[in-house]
């Protein structure tokens, strides 16, 4: 079964966090979006966080989750870049579509926004009411991830796993031990998750796994999995 793309859009951020009416109601927004954002590709479900207008607390929120990829335009000062990109730069910026690009950590490149009228954005508006596609709440989406707690050493361990996974295209245990640092057998245990959950696929005859998800997230095409032969087309005494 094919899991539907879900994107999730929040626009103007800062105004949001503005408008909570105290403290548990930041941290629980923050939590949300921490969730989305590092479970969420796995099932298939993605985030764009956008604002006019960013302080260094409100970047906060955003830089907490693990976002995948970052588009800035001119931002006020030179922390603010600092915080939003891991570089100056951003502050620079002044002509109308000036940009930087930032598709993963620690690379960047300088963009040129194309103009979008209102009759654009009104048309693909339009397009997808079309599709009859009705808007969700948070909370109908299950975003748990295994049975242990959300803030323990395990959890965090095991989202790191998955992330040093889909980005490497790799997924043997010894190497995955050596990224994590920890030892063997935790290892071994969450790649066996990961097989459970489909994120990696079965070891071969000498243990090679293929990574079934592609680095956006997405499962692959049937066509780009290695296959795992049978014993018979291995195993000498099988024949």
């Amino acid at each position: 079964q094919v899991l539907p793309q879900i994107v999730v859009i929040v626009d103007e951020l800062a105004e949001v966090i503005d408008g909570l009416p105290d403290e548990n109601a930041y941290d629980e927004l923050r939590m949300y979006l921490q969730r989305i954002s590092n479970k969420g590709p796995v099932a298939g479900l993605h985030m764009i966080l956008s604002s006019n207008r960013w302080v260094v607390e409100h970047l906060d929120a955003v830089i907490g989750t693990q976002s995948s990829a970052r588009i800035t335009y001119r931002l006020v000062s030179s922390d603010e870049s600092e915080t939003f990109l891991g570089r100056h730069g951003a502050e620079e910026l002044n002509k109308p579509g000036d940009m930087i690009f930032m598709p993963r950590r620690n690379h960047t490149a300088r963009l040129y926004g194309a103009f979008v009228s209102d009759e654009e954005v009104n048309a693909v508006s339009d397009h997808w009411r079309a599709q009859n596609v009705h808007a969700k709440s948070i909370a109908d989406f299950d975003l748990s991830f295994g049975s242990e707690p959300e803030t323990s050493p395990e959890h965090y361990q095991y989202i790191k796993a998955i992330e040093l996974v889909i980005e490497n295209q790799q997924a043997s245990t010894s190497w995955l031990q050596r990224q994590l640092r920890v030892g063997y057998n935790s290892t071994a245990r969450i790649i066996e998750r990961m097989e459970k959950e489909g994120i990696v696929g079965r070891p071969d005859h000498v243990g090679r796994r293929s990574v079934l998800l592609g680095r956006d997230g997405h499962p692959k095409p049937a066509s780009a999995m290695r296959p795992v032969p049978s014993k018979k087309s291995w195993w000498p005494w099988a024949r």
